[in-house]
């Protein structure tokens, strides 16, 4: 990349003159941006945190309460305001043999979840007439966001002939007293 700025002291103000010149050496995407350095991937990353709540009361009492995840698998969740010694019942995406981890909710009935390493793909809180929960369950999963790298496909650079006034421009004077008319 060529690229030069110089000052316009002519006019005694901060202006500057600014040309550059470019070569395409990739495709304009993510992957490329971060391959040449343009920019740095712990700065910018197309991946987000997004939350889902689920009040739990909502859900009618006799079936058990079945959360899936199967295209966003989770890594953190808590739970709030459940009946102490609750269970709630995890499976995990990243393990062939699907089988149910369960977890016991403590006295404060409450309980947060956190790990990168294992992925959710179901949730399963038993609810019934006796245990049947009032809380809210919080959960994360990771989405896409979609940038402005993600929609540019072509860049075409034009040149534009540009005119600064200072004062009144007679044309535009002229052509404003037609219009008020």
């Amino acid at each position: 990349m060529n690229v030069s700025m110089s000052p316009v002291d002519t006019l005694g103000r901060m202006l500057h003159s600014f040309t550059g010149q470019c070569v395409e050496i990739a495709d304009l995407t993510y992957e490329n941006l971060l391959k040449y350095g343009f920019i740095k991937s712990d700065i910018v990353s197309k991946y987000i945190s997004l939350w889902r709540s689920y009040y739990l009361n909502e859900y009618e009492p006799g079936m058990d309460i079945i959360i899936d995840f199967e295209s966003n698998n989770i890594s953190q969740f808590s739970v709030q305001d459940l009946l102490p010694g609750s269970s709630i019942f995890l499976t995990y995406g990243d393990v062939s043999e699907k089988t149910e981890d369960e977890i016991l909710i403590g006295i404060t009935g409450s309980y947060t979840y956190n790990n990168s390493n294992r992925k959710i793909s179901r949730i399963r809180i038993p609810n019934d007439e006796y245990t049947h929960p009032v809380g809210i369950l919080e959960c994360q999963y990771q989405g896409v966001r979609y940038g402005d790298f993600d929609a540019i496909t072509e860049v075409k650079l034009k040149t534009i002939l540009s005119h600064q006034f200072v004062g009144v421009n007679p044309v535009l004077t002229e052509l404003d007293t037609l219009v008020s008319k």
